[in-house]
């Protein structure tokens, strides 16, 4: 596939034949001869790297050192060549500037698809991988890793010799060799050629091997290819090189990385003015849409038929764009460094060779001494027991006089009590009869002994270790005499017991499990990673064949083998381990609290497949990030690995398991309100409670501690998921909502906090309030919610302001810088700040503080300078619909980044909004800094209520927020929620009323339908040129018309305008 496209539109020639745009020719009208002598097949390769421009491979140009060599690359017989060069050059084409249009779009769109970082799990296969999974992978086998930046046009003849070096003294000498040989085919015929002749004849037997190659100019050369010594050869030189302008071809190629194809900018893709379309032109329209874990950004079109069309914008800003181009190149110059080093990767199908003894570890590993279970003596000696003795000494013990046989100081062999004898098993794991001990009465099971070829070793039930002890010492001496006496008292081994056919049953009961075995030959590499950033679990298959177990290890860290999970496969059993120990096994192989491990067999025509074990561990549970294959003492051979997500695959759950329809995994049996993820007490048996459980799926009784099916009337669930009372926050106001006081004469200052508020770029603040119709009159001020940091520098608020009854008001948002001097409590509530006498100068003086400028104001015959909020951003939009006593939902989005600000009304963003002059293009870029507090119910100055309060450190979309609108109980914020506000209102009982209240003015479109609303009968397409969006693929909401023309009429009120909608 060729990445640079190639275009003559400028109709460029060169002797007559066109030349692309993207390339330029230079003439010129060389011709040499030279000759080059090479030791061997690294340094031939090497030439051809540095005539390239490419170094540091060794995959690359093998081909042409094979070629030119001849036979096998691992010949072990040393060959010199020496290469005759007649280069007749006459043009070169280079490459010219290439520029991003140029590019082949299958090239860029592949290599924007490519992952940011190398090093990010799984990105190794893309880049690497031998064989295609899927188009995004093996990115360098579909394009290469360079491209041909210029090519030098003529003829070339190339003669290569070569000879073993064994046939001459040396490099030297060879080389001289041949120059004389060469010499001789372009030398005049004459009287000498009889005697040169007879001393070629002679040499010609030391050649291995002869070849002539040539390229361009006339096919009449093959007269002098078959016979180079001919007499003729020097006149069909040179009428081959008068043929060469006729017959012209590349022979000499300069390579460049394709890395320097995409050494371009962002602004390079685009027009560097402003532009009104594309992401970039539709920055106030973009919405952010959370899935999972995956923040998208997207706006939308609506095309001439009303449908609308999502259009997706993976980076904020050309900058983000510039970063991540910038990182994409630096990753692929990596791939390409590592594939000519190493060459492509295969991590679907692999070859594990036999277990040897050499591969066998050769340390103590991590978790030696955290071997906190010890086997009891009775389990050692139980009839089908296997034990696995590993030795830990500082030298290797001979055996007898002649030392032939010894015990290696790190020997790990499997020992077995039977017949009054123990019998220790040879490095492939067989027992053999002439390996039976009985010595220094380690026969006499009383004595917990044991005998490892002869060596007598007292058994410490405390430790699970093998000790010498002095009678042991005297014993062995006798087959061993280079125990030392300062050995007396050390142990020399570690004891666990690795196969008990009771022990599926002792899982079962409860009881402790046993020690692991050691996988042999387990290789780690960054291509097999597991990504930690996906939910959801994934699921590893893969065919493997084995005359004996093997098995597939998951780590943390790949060298602290404490931190595996590993699953061994074998002929007898099914085991899964954590670090040192097993802890669930099975033999039926026939039929981030935690992690759930699930072992089965795939049904070999799809990815579903049979579960029969699983292991859920909830005790320090490891967070794996690798995976690897090992074996014991058998070769293993893996195809098809790959991962998939769990939730595609199908799995019946077999065995002592059975399937959660709820996550669609298999677990052992547990009560149905039980967290499947956390397990029970007693899982799988007949009688499962309630109480039982370890954690609750949905609800629990925080009195009891037993889960729920969901949690009680006037209750909710919070993150601990205990079911708590709702409650609504409200403002003390003497006299209540009927006061009819004319003028307000003091704000109230009583606001709620909580701390440890997190630095936050992005936000969204959503609220639930209801403000009673009252008598008061003048300028009322709510403030429902407020951040400040430590410093009280930084911070936002959220207010209401009403002139009077019916004077009208707003809502205001600001964010940005307060100075220190300001006390934020007494001036925003203005009054505290000066007396106000007349409506009407309240009023201005307001209007004035509200546009945020420098003033004086003149109070009880003195002036009071006032300092507003420093460069404060504003946005203001309509609350005339909130003085209704409804309740209802007020969410402010934020993007600190892009600036972008939007407000929802009850789920519908308002577009009334306007803002402040320090808010340039209505785009609000700041950010705020974390370690201060977060207050609700700042000021106030009538009855309000408040409910429902809950933060995001990111901006919510749309249609979470609709969705989330039509109920007040349900998403909770990730940085602060409602309940964290309960144990400071609950102080005060004056304050809060418990349970809530709040009811949606929305709900769902049943609940609408009952209600008794003034509805417009407004057509489809009327909505959709107000904005409504409407996904492309999902009809248009049964309740949009409902909740456009909602106008809050209840009760005799006036009708006021109704909410816009997006």
């Amino acid at each position: 596939m060729s990445i640079v496209q190639r275009n003559c539109v400028n109709k460029a020639t060169y002797d007559d034949l066109d030349v692309p745009d993207t390339m330029n020719v230079h003439g010129i009208y060389e011709t040499s001869a030279f000759t080059l002598t090479f030791e061997n097949r690294a340094e031939y390769q090497t030439y051809l790297q540095h005539q390239a421009g490419v170094s540091g491979s060794i995959f690359g140009f093998s081909a042409g050192v094979k070629k030119a060599w001849g036979g096998s690359m691992q010949t072990s017989t040393q060959q010199y060549m020496a290469a005759l060069y007649v280069d007749a050059e006459r043009y070169e084409i280079f490459m010219d500037e290439v520029k991003p249009s140029d590019l082949s779009l299958s090239f860029l769109r592949e290599f924007m698809e490519l992952p940011i970082s190398y090093f990010q799990p799984g990105a190794q296969i893309k880049y690497l991988m031998f064989i295609s999974l899927t188009p995004t992978e093996n990115f360098i086998q579909r394009w290469g890793t360079h491209y041909i930046k210029s090519a030098k046009f003529g003829g070339q003849l190339q003669i290569r010799k070569t000879m073993e070096a064994s046939q001459v003294a040396s490099k030297h000498a060879f080389a001289e060799k041949m120059e004389m040989e060469f010499r001789f085919l372009f030398a005049s015929a004459g009287a000498k050629s009889s005697t040169e002749g007879g001393q070629e004849a002679k040499a010609q037997n030391k050649f291995t091997s002869t070849s002539v190659m040539a390229q361009g100019g006339s096919q009449e050369i093959a007269t002098i290819l078959s016979d180079v010594y001919s007499p003729t050869f020097k006149s069909s030189l040179r009428e081959w090189l008068q043929s060469i302008p006729n017959y012209p071809k590349a022979f000499r190629f300069l390579l460049g990385s394709i890395v320097d194809l995409v050494n371009f900018r962002a602004n390079d893709l685009f027009s560097a003015d402003d532009v009104d379309w594309g992401c970039e032109g539709n920055v106030k329209n973009i919405v952010e849409e959370t899935r999972g874990e995956t923040t998208e950004r997207y706006y939308t079109v609506t095309n001439a038929d009303g449908r609308v069309k999502k259009f997706y914008c993976p980076f904020q800003d050309r900058e983000e764009l510039d970063v991540a181009l910038r990182r994409r190149r630096s990753s692929l110059n990596r791939a390409i460094e590592i594939f000519m080093a190493e060459g492509p990767i295969s991590v679907s199908d692999m070859v594990i060779s036999k277990c040897t003894q050499e591969d066998k570890t050769t340390e103590v590993n991590d978790g030696f001494f955290l071997n906190t279970r010890v086997p009891k003596w009775k389990e050692i000696l139980q009839e089908n027991s296997i034990l696995t003795v590993k030795f830990d000494m500082e030298t290797d013990l001979a055996r007898g006089v002649d030392g032939l046989g010894k015990i290696e100081k790190n020997m790990t062999r499997e020992v077995k009590f039977t017949g009054g004898r123990w019998f220790t098993a040879d490095e492939y794991g067989k027992f053999h009869l002439y390996s039976g001990y009985r010595n220094g009465k380690s026969g006499e099971l009383r004595n917990h002994k044991l005998s490892i070829f002869g060596l007598v070793l007292s058994y410490n039930s405390k430790y699970g270790s093998l000790d010498l002890i002095e009678e042991d010492f005297n014993e062995s001496k006798r087959t061993y005499p280079t125990l030392r006496e300062e050995m007396i008292g050390f142990p020399l081994a570690h004891l666990t017991v690795t196969q008990s056919n009771s022990f599926h049953d002792s899982v079962k009961r409860g009881s402790a499990p046993s020690s692991a075995v050691t996988p042999c030959n387990v290789k780690w590499s960054n291509a097999l990673r597991l990504d930690p950033t996906t939910t959801g679990g994934r699921c590893l298959h893969f065919t493997a064949s084995s005359a004996g177990d093997f098995f597939v290890v998951f780590a943390t860290i790949p060298s602290r083998r404490s931190s595996w999970y590993y699953v061994q496969i074998g002929v007898r059993k099914v085991a899964i381990y954590k670090g040192e120990r097993e802890v669930t096994s099975t033999s039926d192989t026939g039929s981030p609290n935690s992690t759930l491990i699930e072992y089965g067999k795939s049904l070999g025509i799809s990815d579903g497949g049979d579960i029969y074990l699983t292991h859920l561990d909830a005790n320090d549970p490891l967070h794996v990030r690798f995976y690897a294959f090992g074996n014991m003492d058998k070769v293993v051979k893996i195809w098809d690995a790959h991962i998939t997500p769990r939730d595609l695959t199908d799995a019946d759950c077999k065995g002592s398991t059975y399937k959660d329809l709820p996550t669609n995994l298999c677990f052992l049996k547990c009560h149905e309100y039980c967290d499947p993820f956390a397990g029970c007490k007693n899982a799988g048996a007949k009688d499962l409670r309630p109480s039982d459980c370890l954690a609750c799926r949905v609800a629990k009784d925080p009195a009891t501690n037993v889960c729920l099916e969901k949690c009680p009337e006037n209750t909710q669930p919070d993150e601990k998921k205990e079911c708590l009372l709702t409650f609504d926050a409200k403002t003390i106001v003497p006299g209540g909502v009927t006061a009819t006081s004319r003028y307000l004469k003091r704000w109230q200052v009583s606001g709620v906090k909580v701390q440890d508020m997190p630095a936050l770029n992005h936000m969204t603040l959503c609220l639930w309030t209801k403000f009673p119709q009252t008598n008061l009159r003048g300028i009322k001020i709510t403030g429902l919610a407020r951040y400040y940091d430590t410093n009280r520098k930084s911070g936002f608020f959220l207010r209401t302001v009403e002139y009077d009854k019916n004077g009208g008001g707003y809502i205001l948002f600001a964010l940005g810088h307060v100075p220190k001097e300001f006390d934020e409590d007494r001036c925003a509530s203005f009054p505290d700040c000066y007396r106000m006498n007349n409506d009407r100068v309240s009023k201005t003086l307001f209007k004035i503080f509200v546009n945020i400028v420098q003033l004086s104001i003149a109070t009880e015959g003195k002036m009071v300078p006032l300092s507003p909020f420093r460069r404060r951003k504003t946005l203001r939009f309509s609350r005339a619909f909130l003085d209704d006593n409804e309740w209802h939902r007020l969410c402010i989005a934020w993007n600190g980044v892009s600036g972008v600000t939007k407000v929802y009304v009850d789920g519908v963003q308002d577009k009334s909004a306007k803002f402040g002059k320090y808010a340039v293009g209505g785009l609000l870029k700041d950010s705020l800094p974390g370690g201060g507090t977060l207050e609700v119910l700042t000021v106030h100055s009538q009855v309000v209520y408040v409910s429902e309060l809950n933060l995001w450190d990111k901006v919510l979309s749309t249609v979470e927020i609709s969705e989330s609108s039509k109920l007040c109980f349900g998403k909770q914020g990730n940085v602060k929620k409602w309940s964290d506000f309960w144990p400071a209102f609950s102080k005060y009982k004056s304050r809060h009323e418990a349970p809530s209240q709040c009811k949606s003015p929305i709900g769902s479109s049943e609940e609408m339908m009952e209600e008794d609303l003034v509805v417009s009968n407004g057509s489809n397409e009327e909505m959709m040129e107000e904005g409504l969006v409407v996904s492309e693929n999902r009809p248009f909401p049964p309740n949009a018309k409902k909740r456009r023309a909602f106008k809050y009429a209840r009760k005799g009120q006036k009708k006021s305008h109704p909410v816009a909608l997006m």
